[in-house]
């Protein structure tokens, strides 16, 4: 090859940005594929991102808008991702990625499989929703402990996303310190808080933004709502999103006679604008990875009382930020719910200390700056090694 096409092909390749694969099973509504979303669009200045998952929900839309390439793939269920699998390595190799980055345990998992099969090595898997969260049975607390210590065998690097989780993996002998990294979920805080707009606001509004699921602790927080209406505090309770415990909670709601101040708004597209005509918001999960309605909470200027599970530890700061109250505590919950309705001055300190919280700790700018230094670390021997062969 002449000298100057060789040093035109060298400045071609010197140019090309490393391309990052991202595989996550589900791209509905949840904390996961917010961050994965913010995530992608935040590292396309410096790398070429594609992203692999189901077609559901608004992230697919919101990635194309912005010029990423998208492929829909069933592999919301473990058994349509195992399906999947020859499909999927094809489909890897057929892109080509610098660096594979792997989100939950499903992907984390079965998508190890075909990233090996597609013979492209160099993996990120984050933990966004452990296996062991799952544990109901010494069957099950054997399945998830392999599912996810084979997941993070096959991991060039494993990233945690709060320390408690990071300190259950080490603990549980999951995986090794060496490997792991520690970074939190991402979440995009509005320059302003939504202005509220409550009709009422002498009764004081405690909200519930979430599926309604046993994890997520939702019939808990009907019980200590339950006690603050018996004390007679000026209170209603919101409750925001969908899940196939709704009928059950609908009837305790009856069952408890607080039908006409309990409201079910089943899923809402603009959790902000809710969000900000809520006084308090709870989060009393029994599990909780991370836990980013607490943050969305915090960056509406919103005290958060929430269960002291898992992220949620590590998010809401107990008697700064909000309150921390132990799980599946019905009683504990109201009290710390209680104190809040009866002092707007307390509500309105807290709310600006989780504000200024959320701010310094969970900024997309920070997280895609820790995540573009593993990206660069793992694409770096492929960037170069053609220059100087």
């Amino acid at each position: 090859m002449p000298p100057d096409s060789a040093r035109g092909l060298r400045s071609a390749i010197l140019v090309t940005k490393p391309k990052i694969l991202h595989i996550l099973h589900s791209s509905a509504i949840g904390g996961g594929p917010v961050s994965v979303g913010l995530l992608v669009l935040g590292t396309k200045d410096e790398f070429d991102p594609v992203v692999i998952s189901s077609g559901e929900g608004q992230l697919p839309a919101q990635l194309q808008a912005e010029g990423v390439e998208f492929h829909a793939l069933p592999l919301t269920t473990k058994w349509s991702f195992l399906a999947n699998t020859w499909k999927l390595s094809r489909l890897i190799r057929q892109i080509a990625p610098d660096v594979t980055h792997l989100h939950g345990h499903w992907a984390g998992s079965i998508g190890q499989l075909a990233v090996a099969l597609a013979g492209r090595p160099a993996t990120i898997y984050t933990v966004r929703w452990p296996a062991y969260s799952d544990d109901t049975d010494p069957v099950s607390v054997v399945r998830n402990w392999l599912v996810e210590w084979f997941s993070c065998a096959m991991a060039t690097i494993v990233v945690a996303i709060s320390d408690f989780d990071r300190q259950t993996l080490i603990r549980r002998r999951i995986c090794s310190s060496r490997k792991l990294e520690m970074i939190h979920n991402a979440y995009a805080v509005d320059p302003a808080p939504v202005a509220p707009n409550r009709p009422t606001p002498e009764i004081v509004n405690i909200g519930f933004v979430g599926r309604l699921v046993a994890q997520k602790g939702c019939d808990l927080l009907i019980a200590a709502y339950a006690r603050l209406a018996a004390g007679g505090l000026p209170a209603r309770l919101t409750l925001v999103g969908d899940g196939p415990d709704r009928s059950e909670l609908e009837r305790r709601v009856e069952d408890l006679r607080l039908g006409g101040s309990v409201e079910f708004l089943g899923f809402q597209p603009d959790g902000a604008a809710l969000m900000a005509e809520m006084d308090i918001v709870a989060v009393p999960s029994r599990f909780e990875p991370f836990g980013i309605v607490a943050v969305e909470a915090m960056a509406q200027g919103r005290p958060v009382v929430a269960a002291a599970v898992g992220g949620l530890t590590e998010t809401v700061v107990d008697g700064t930020t909000g309150r921390l109250v132990p799980a599946g505590d019905p009683a504990r919950l109201a009290d710390a719910l209680a104190d809040l309705v009866r002092s707007s001055a307390l509500r309105e300190q807290m709310g600006e200390a989780g504000r200024e919280r959320a701010i310094a700790l969970f900024s997309p700018d920070r997280v895609v700056a820790a995540y573009k230094n593993l990206y660069r670390r793992l694409s770096a021997a492929r960037e170069t090694a053609p220059v100087g062969g």
